[in-house]
């Protein structure tokens, strides 16, 4: 007699024929991708089981029963929002997971993508994200520039460079149409929307404070030390130094029109230590400045000079153990000190004076005293306001 087996879908099984009566062994358990095997059953219907060991009958076929596996869909987010696990039977219909979200990025699917139905052995899918770009939107007016607009990554940070020509200035930056100032540089740090940044430019004043003023510079002279003059019908006195200086004083007026009037006076004989001093109009003291602290106590030497921008430089040297020359730029509210020059190899008295030596600017001429070899000629740049030493010019007619 003959023993068949009906896998059901499940790997095949070879009958069983042996001697009626005798009794069968059971075969190697069938398998089924997805599926764990139930036992044999008498009819298709599978609702009797076949055991064994079992004595052989007539000749007959056995089914077998299959049980669906379950398996398992994992969601690796990837930095963002959690999304639960997936477990159902295999085979069965799945449906995709709510999207996740992360900050500063884009969903861009899963690797790989959700499957349609519950595969074997499940899965494991990992989000991919986009990262977000925002635009930085620059524009600069005329006679200036700022650097060009730029699209940067979300939590980036972009600097941005304002530049006026020649001869402007900024005005005004704007970012997102809010004033920041008249700044040279922004920084957007960690973006996370778009901006705009725009900048205005002016042309810079001839004078501070005044459109094209030309200041006026006067000598002033002084009686017993002290500087006579009258204010809306008042006298005033400026004694710059006490009275028991008896030396010369260096004494100049300085008119910067609608600015107002300031009165510089140094002291040009031994007096302590090398001073300058000044005054305001109502002959106020602004402002004491000692250019070369624990020396010059023999007094300054100076040369002051309105040029051709409408500024008022002044330049300083010291009249005894000095080998250096300060330069100043000089307003109605303020001095500035520029760069300090080079004059004299050795300690001495240093010799300054502005001459006309170029077209449309002035020279400032310095020397050691008593050593014509020593003469350097400095010219201004008017775009650094730095002194820089002319040193092709010819120095054989020029003196101090």
């Amino acid at each position: 007699q003959t023993l068949s087996f009906n896998s059901n879908g499940g790997s095949a099984v070879s009958d069983i024929t042996q001697v009626y009566g005798t009794a069968v062994t059971a075969p190697a358990i069938p398998t089924k991708a997805g599926y764990s095997f139930a036992g044999w059953y008498n009819e298709i219907g599978l609702t009797t089981t076949y055991t064994f060991p079992h004595a052989m009958g007539l000749s007959t076929t056995i089914y077998a029963k299959w049980a669906v596996n379950q398996y398992t869909i994992t969601f690796n987010s990837n930095g963002g929002s959690p999304v639960g696990n997936i477990t159902q039977d295999f085979g069965s219909a799945v449906t995709a997971p709510a999207t996740p979200t992360k900050t500063g990025y884009a969903f861009a699917g899963w690797s790989p993508v959700v499957p349609t139905t519950m595969p074997l052995n499940g899965a494991a899918l990992t989000a991919q994200w986009t990262i977000n770009t925002f635009a930085l939107n620059s524009s600069a007016g005329a006679n200036g520039s700022i650097t060009p607009s730029e699209t940067v990554d979300y939590g980036t940070s972009k600097a941005f460079t304002i530049t006026p020509v020649t001869g402007y200035h900024v005005v005004d930056v704007l970012v997102d149409g809010a004033s920041v100032g008249a700044v040279t540089s922004y920084t957007f740090t960690n973006v996370t929307a778009t901006h705009t940044i725009s900048a205005t430019f002016a042309p810079n004043p001839q004078v501070l404070g005044a459109s094209t003023f030309h200041p006026v510079i006067k000598t002033l002279t002084l009686t017993k030390g002290v500087y006579s003059y009258k204010l809306s019908g008042k006298t005033i006195k400026i004694q710059p130094f006490g009275s028991d200086y008896k030396g010369v004083v260096w004494a100049r007026s300085i008119d910067f029109g609608p600015n107002g009037i300031i009165y510089v006076f140094l002291n040009s004989g031994a007096y302590k230590s090398g001073q300058i001093k000044v005054y305001d109009a109502k002959g106020k003291l602004l402002k004491a400045y000692n250019p070369f602290t624990g020396f010059a106590t023999s007094g300054l030497n100076a040369t002051i000079v309105s040029e051709s921008n409408d500024m008022v430089y002044l330049a300083v040297g010291a009249l005894k153990g000095g080998t250096t020359v300060k330069t100043y730029q000089v307003t109605a509210k303020a001095f500035t000190a520029l760069n300090t020059l080079t004059a004299s190899p050795k300690n001495d008295n240093v010799l300054v004076g502005f001459q006309k030596l170029y077209a449309t600017q002035y020279g400032l001429v310095t020397m050691r005293k008593f050593y014509p070899s020593t003469i350097k000629v400095w010219k201004l740049n008017l775009k650094t306001n730095k002194f820089v030493e002319d040193t092709k010019i010819n120095k054989k007619k020029l003196k101090l």
